[in-house]
């Protein structure tokens, strides 16, 4: 078990440590020779020592030799994912003055950093790695050679399938003796450790015992802090997750320069957070922060400033507490070159035009890599113009939700790549009349006074999914039977809408679903309904909560 686990940490933590450095080269490093050449070296390298790696865990090598290669293996792994994080972040400081120096000149700066900075440089990583991936292969011939001598040696023995299961180990072994067993102690490189004999058909379950043994594999890199009174936080900690009031001592440690290793912060049921503490914005090493709550103090956004590793999502909460707009500048989103997707949330609206211009200054400029935008809770009248920038190369997906003070929808149609739309709780958008050529999936939900919904007839050609729900004073639909791509349709508390389409529905509709909509329910009735016709064709229907067809 202990080796399984091992393995899967060194292994996780190889395969980002490659999409890192294949991301990096391609984004910064690619047309200058000596420092690409270096990357594709260390690429090169540790692709060998995965597959070696993989190897090994397929012979299932259990020894002292192979423990101890793993630890160091993770150890020179991190070594170069915190090089390559620093590289990436003195790069991203440099690049402003690119375009006016001459290409020899960056491609030496660029050589430089590689020598010189507080990590390991990459010559010592790349001679650590070939010496490991050297000890990876003589521990794989090794093996291979003692299991030919196992096997003659079996041939020549007559075997049983029978197990005296008073000589059977591990299967009532107490499970505090198995983890004190593997406990991993600060600034020791071995692991003791104890194989467990697991009978097929016994009922030995190991679940507990698993959670427990990832935990004490893990060691210093991975905590999980469920206790206020828990010890303190080991600086060389990588994933932190906080199901309690400690957020305090985080900042504390990162204020003081402590936490330069973690990556990864998880504020679990921290939902009475009232702000982000003092000092947080010194980690600028973190990739992943589940959310980032904004307090009444001064500097809040501040404190997001050069935390410019963050990638993947990234929710900004309480918004509502920036009563002075050039604040939001100060989060430098705009930098936030890894973020794919992005929620910006008000819990209550103090101000419609505050609102209005916080949300205009927290982008300055398109994130090119963000595919999924959330504004919740927003209460300004009018969306900012960037919403609908079209240098959003990536933008797939985008949800309103909550944002009652809005009476107009932003020009989304000029959006390249916008499949999904989402609007909830827009009460005072009356007319929905965009255009889109891309989109698959419209939802429009809870608006209380929207009216008329306007399309011209080669509109949403790859329309998949329409979803219209609790829509009141809607009194008419664009005729459907031009959506061709259409294959579920759901219309549910609408009960002025007084007919789903002029025309039969195209045969591409898979599922339909009628739900509190009297006069569209009434023409749609299988017997004698005046639309039946119209439906008639589509193999799931659903009306009032009767399947009509399935």
């Amino acid at each position: 078990m202990v080796y399984w686990l091992l393995s899967c940490f060194v292994s996780a933590t190889l395969q980002v440590l490659l999409e890192k450095l294949t991301d990096f080269g391609i984004k910064t490093c690619e047309s200058f020779s000596g420092v690409d050449d270096k990357l594709h070296k260390l690429r090169r390298t540790l692709t060998r020592v995965q597959t070696s790696l993989q190897d090994a865990e397929e012979k299932q090598i259990i020894d002292m030799a192979w423990q101890i290669l793993l630890l160091d293996l993770e150890k020179v792994a991190f070594e170069a994912d915190d090089l390559i994080d620093e590289v990436a972040y003195k790069v991203s400081k440099f690049e402003g003055g690119v375009h006016r120096r001459h290409k020899n000149q960056v491609n030496k700066f660029l050589l430089s950093l590689f020598d010189n900075t507080s990590a390991p440089n990459m010559n010592v990583i790349q001679v650590k790695l070939d010496g490991m991936l050297r000890e990876l292969t003589q521990l794989c011939v090794r093996d291979l050679v003692q299991q030919k001598h196992l096997d003659m040696i079996a041939n020549k023995l007559q075997s049983t399938s029978l197990a005296d299961e008073s000589q059977v180990f591990g299967r009532e072994i107490d499970k505090t003796n198995v983890i004190n067993t593997f406990v991993v102690r600060e600034g020791m490189s071995v692991i003791n450790y104890v194989p467990i004999l697991v009978i097929v058909g016994e009922k030995y379950v190991i679940h507990d015992v698993a959670h427990d043994l990832a935990q004490a594999v893990s060691g210093e890199k991975f905590l999980r802090v469920e206790e206020t009174g828990d010890s303190l936080i080991n600086t060389n900690i990588r994933h932190l997750s906080l199901v309690c009031e400690k957020i305090q001592v985080v900042a504390s440690e990162a204020s003081r320069c402590r936490l330069k290793s973690l990556r990864h912060l998880e504020l679990d049921g921290n939902y009475h957070l009232c702000s982000m503490p003092p000092g947080i914005g010194n980690l600028t090493g973190l990739q992943t922060v589940s959310e980032f709550i904004v307090g009444p103090e001064r500097g809040q956004m501040k404190e997001l400033k050069n935390m410019n590793n963050i990638r993947g999502s990234l929710c900004i909460r309480q918004l509502e507490e920036l009563s002075n707009p050039e604040e939001a500048l100060e989060a430098n989103l705009a930098n936030k070159k890894y973020l794919d997707r992005l929620k910006l949330q008000w819990t209550s609206t103090v101000d419609e035009r505050t609102d209005e211009h916080v949300l205009d200054k927290l982008i300055t400029s398109p994130l090119k890599s963000l595919e999924v935008l959330t504004l919740s809770g927003y209460g300004g009248r009018m969306f900012p113009k960037w919403v609908s920038n079209p240098l959003f190369s990536k933008l797939t997906t985008i949800c309103f939700d909550k944002c009652k003070n809005c009476c107009l929808l932003p020009p989304l149609g000029q959006l390249p790549e916008l499949k999904s739309l989402k609007i909830v709780g827009m009460h005072e958008l009356e007319c929905f009349d965009e255009m889109f050529q891309l989109l698959e999936i419209l939802e429009l939900r809870d608006m209380l006074n929207l009216r008329l919904w306007v399309r011209l007839e080669n509109d949403m050609p790859l329309l998949r999914e329409l979803t219209i729900v609790n829509c009141p004073r809607m009194v008419t639909l664009p005729s459907l039977h031009y959506l061709r791509s259409l294959e579920k349709l759901e219309l549910e508390s609408c009960p002025q809408i007084p007919s789903l389409s002029e025309d039969r529905l195209s045969s591409s509709v898979q599922f339909l679903i009628i739900q509190d909509c009297n006069m569209v329910s009434e023409r749609c009735k299988e017997n004698g309904g005046v639309d039946w016709m119209k439906i008639e064709h589509i193999p799931y229907i659903e009306i009032d909560d009767h399947i009509v067809r399935e």
